[in-house]
C-alpha cells in the first residue's frame, strides 16, 4: 500500500468539508455502472472536456475542479501499478501514470505531490541526475496500487489554476473518452450553437455569390432547436459550427458528437471518442484556422491530411454537393451525457452570374484588389468605390501553364475570383481591369506529397517536407511593419510569412540569415511576434543562418538576448543564523528575453533539490534533507535559453 506524509493527512482534513458530504452518495450511485473509480472525493465538476479546442491541438483528457484547493487526495481508478512518473515546471507538471491490469491506463497531472514511496523514488533520481525535471519508468512491480488507494495530491503544477487532469488511455496508449468506461458527471444542459460557417470548395463552389466563406447568424427557437439565416450556395460547400456545451460558472466545454445531415441522411460525423498523440496536432485543422477571430468553427468536413480519430467516422470527406432544388442542411450536436441541439440551415441553389450586373462605371476613382487564403485556395476580391459592370480578369501563370479566369460579381461594387493551384511551384497572379492599377502577386505553392524542398522567399528559407502541407501550402514573405516592441535587441529584418494562420502538419524548417552588428553572435535566437509580444522560438546555427522547426507562419525575427536573468527576493539574507537545519531557501527569478532554461541552488557545492514555479516566478528548495552544521555558502544560479547566467551568493549559519 502507498503511504503519505503528514502533508497528505493535513490536506485530507482540509478536504473533509461540505465536498465530502456532497459526494458520499454520488460515487455510490454510479459505482456499479462505472468501470473505473472517480479519482476525487468531491462533487463531479469539470473545467474542461475531452477532445475540446486547444490552440493547435485537442485536449486529451477531462479536467476536474478541485474547488481552488491544492492538496486534494487523488485515488487510483483501478488495480495496477505506477508505470511512469514525470516532474517538470511545465506542461503536465507533476504527473503519475498508472497501468491497469485490464490493459488500459490513466494519467493524473498537475499534481502537488506523489505518495511517499513514489516521491522518494523521484527525489532519488533527481539527486542522482541533479535536475528537477525527470521522466521516469519504474519497474512494473515496483509500485503496485489497488483501486481506491490514494496515489497523489492534486495541485497546480505545470500550467493553469488548481485542477486535476484525468486522462484515460487504451492499450495502444491512445487517450479515450471517459464515457466509454461508463464514467458520468452531472450535465442536464443542451449544447449551445452560436454561429455557423459556410465555405465554398474553392473555385467549384459559391456562397451568396462569392468564393469567401460566410458566417450565418442563428436564432434559438427553443428546446435546443436553432435556425440559421438562409444561404444561397452552388457547387460544393462545407459547414462549420461554433458550438459549445455550457458548464458551471460560465465554463464552455466541447461536444461529444457533431454531425451533418441532409434529408435525414448523415453526410459527415465528428465524434470525440479516441485521440492519438501521433495526430494530436491535427486539432489545428479541426477548427477553421483562418476564421478563429469570428468563432471556433468545428469543421464538418475533413481537411486533407487530418488523420485524427475524431475525423475517421465517415467515409466521405464531408463536402456537400448542392442539389438543384432548395432544401435544408441540419447540424446536430450531442454532448457527453446525450443532451442534443440541432441547427437547421435553409439553402437555395444559385447560379453565379458571369455577366455584367450594372452599367460600366465612368467614375475616375480606381478599385483595389485584396488577396486572402481560406485553406486550399486563394480568393482575390476586387472592390470598387461605385457600381462596376466590367468583370476583372485573373491571369495565373506557373511555368508554361497559363490560365485566365473572369471574376464573378458578388455585389455591384465587389467582384471575386478563386485560385486553386494544380501543381507545386511559383505562381504569378495578375489582375487586369481598366479601373485597377497593375496588380501582381507571386506565391510559392507546395502540394501535399510533393518532394521535400526548400523555398527561397527573399531572405527567408522554408524547408518543406512531403507531409508539411495540409493539402496546399501557400507562402510569401515580406518585411514586417508595426511589430510589437521586442523585449531584447532586434537585429536584421523582421519577416512576415504569409498566410499567418496557415496550418502545418510535419514541421517546417524556417531559417533567417545571421544579422550583422551582434555584440555576441552566440546569443542570437529566432523569435515570433504573436501580436501580444515576442515568443522565444530558439534556433540552431547552420553556417551563416539560424534555423528552427515551426508549425506556424507569422512574423519572425532574430533577436539578441544579452540580458541575464534576474534573481530577487532572496531568502535567507546574507549572514543569516538559521534556527533549523532545513531553513527556507528561495528566490524570485525571471527573464525578459529567451526565458529561463536552467536553475540550481547549491550549499557548499552540494546540489539542492529546488522546485521552479513559472507562474509565480518562484524558485524554492524542497527541504528534503538536512544541511550540515556550520557556515554554508548558498549559490543561486539561473541561466536563460540564450546562455546568459546570473549568480547570487549568500552565507547562512546552520545550527
Amino acid at each position: 500500500m502507498m503511504s503519505f506524509s503528514n502533508k497528505a493527512a493535513l490536506a485530507a482534513l482540509m478536504a473533509a468539508s461540505g465536498y465530502v458530504l456532497l459526494l458520499v452518495a454520488s460515487p455510490a450511485l454510479v459505482a456499479a455502472e462505472e468501470l473505473y473509480q472517480w479519482p476525487l472525493d468531491l462533487s463531479r465538476e469539470l473545467s474542461s472536456s475531452f477532445g475540446e479546442y486547444r490552440t493547435g491541438r485537442f485536449h486529451a483528457g477531462i479536467d476536474l475542479r478541485t474547488g481552488g484547493v491544492i492538496g486534494r487526495p487523488v485515488y487510483a481508478a483501478a488495480d495496477g501499478y505506477v508505470s511512469r512518473v514525470r516532474c517538470s515546471p511545465y506542461g503536465y507538471g507533476k504527473a503519475v501514470y498508472i497501468q491497469f491490469n485490464d490493459g488500459n491506463s490513466v494519467v493524473y497531472a498537475h499534481l502537488d505531490d506523489y505518495s511517499d514511496e513514489v516521491r522518494a523514488y523521484v527525489r532519488q533520481n533527481q539527486h542522482a541526475r541533479q535536475t528537477y525535471t525527470v521522466d521516469l519508468y519504474p519497474q512494473p512491480g515496483q509500485f503496485p496500487v489497488r483501486r481506491g488507494e490514494q496515489v497523489a495530491l492534486s495541485g497546480r503544477t505545470g500550467v493553469g489554476p488548481p485542477h486535476l487532469h484525468y486522462e484515460l488511455r487504451d492499450s495502444a496508449n491512445r487517450p479515450f473518452n471517459p464515457r466509454l468506461a461508463g464514467i458520468k458527471w452531472p450535465d442536464t444542459t443542451r449544447p449551445v450553437i452560436r454561429v455557423a460557417l459556410v465555405t465554398p470548395y474553392g473555385p467549384v463552389g459559391t456562397v451568396n455569390g462569392g468564393f469567401t466563406p460566410e458566417t450565418l447568424e442563428v436564432v434559438h427557437q427553443g428546446g435546443g432547436r436553432y435556425t440559421a439565416s438562409p444561404v444561397a450556395i452552388s457547387g460544393r460547400v462545407g459547414i462549420g459550427v461554433d458550438v459549445m456545451d455550457p458548464g458551471n460558472d460560465g465554463l464552455r466545454f466541447g461536444v461529444h458528437i457533431l454531425r451533418l445531415l441532409h434529408e435525414g441522411r448523415e453526410l459527415f460525423r465528428v465524434q470525440h471518442d479516441h485521440l492519438s498523440y501521433d495526430t494530436m496536432h491535427n486539432g489545428a485543422v479541426a477548427y477553421h484556422p483562418f476564421f478563429l477571430d469570428k468563432g471556433r468553427f468545428l469543421l464538418l468536413w475533413r481537411w486533407p491530411g487530418n488523420a485524427s480519430p475524431p475525423y475517421s467516422h465517415s467515409p466521405s470527406s464531408g463536402w456537400f454537393d448542392v442539389p438543384d432544388a432548395p432544401g435544408e442542411l441540419v447540424a446536430e450536436a450531442v454532448d457527453f451525457m446525450g443532451n442534443s441541439a440541432t441547427l437547421t440551415i435553409p439553402f437555395r441553389p444559385e447560379k453565379p452570374q458571369e455577366g455584367a450586373v450594372a452599367a460600366a462605371s465612368t467614375a475616375d476613382a480606381p478599385g483595389a484588389v485584396a488577396m486572402a487564403c481560406h485553406g486550399e485556395w486563394l480568393v482575390l476580391t476586387a472592390a470598387f468605390p461605385s457600381a462596376e459592370g466590367h468583370a476583372p480578369e485573373l491571369l495565373a501563370e506557373s511555368g508554361a501553364t497559363i490560365t485566365l479566369t473572369r471574376f464573378l460579381p458578388k455585389t455591384e461594387r465587389t467582384w471575386e475570383a478563386a485560385f486553386r493551384p494544380e501543381q507545386s511551384g511559383i505562381h504569378s497572379l495578375r489582375v487586369h481591369h481598366p479601373r485597377i492599377a497593375p496588380f501582381e502577386e507571386t506565391v510559392h505553392v507546395v502540394l501535399r506529397g510533393s518532394a521535400e524542398q526548400t523555398l527561397a522567399l527573399q531572405d527567408v528559407r522554408l524547408g518543406v517536407k512531403r507531409d508539411s502541407p495540409y493539402g496546399v501550402l501557400f507562402a510569401q514573405a515580406r518585411p514586417a511593419q508595426n511589430t510589437s516592441a521586442p523585449p531584447v535587441r532586434l537585429l536584421g529584418t523582421p519577416w512576415r510569412i504569409w498566410p499567418e494562420n496557415t496550418p502545418v502538419d510535419a514541421q517546417i524548417d524556417l531559417s533567417l540569415p545571421m544579422p550583422e552588428g551582434a555584440e555576441n553572435p552566440a546569443r542570437l535566437r529566432l523569435y515570433r511576434d504573436t501580436g501580444n509580444g515576442w515568443r522565444y522560438v530558439g534556433g540552431r546555427r547552420r553556417g551563416d543562418r539560424l534555423e528552427a522547426s515551426v508549425r506556424n507562419f507569422g512574423v519572425y525575427a532574430v533577436l539578441e538576448d544579452t540580458q541575464p536573468p534576474t534573481i530577487g527576493d532572496v531568502s535567507p539574507p546574507d549572514g543569516y543564523h538559521a534556527q533549523t537545519r532545513r531553513p527556507i531557501i528561495r528566490a524570485t527569478i525571471a527573464d525578459v528575453g529567451s526565458g529561463i532554461a536552467e536553475f540550481t541552488i547549491t550549499a557548499n557545492g552540494k546540489w539542492l533539490l529546488a522546485e521552479y514555479d513559472p507562474d509565480e516566478n518562484r524558485l524554492e528548495w524542497e527541504r528534503d534533507q538536512e544541511l550540515p552544521s556550520g557556515e554554508q555558502e548558498l549559490i543561486y544560479r539561473v541561466a536563460d535559453n540564450a546562455g546568459n547566467v546570473t549568480t547570487v551568493r549568500r552565507t547562512v549559519q546552520i545550527p
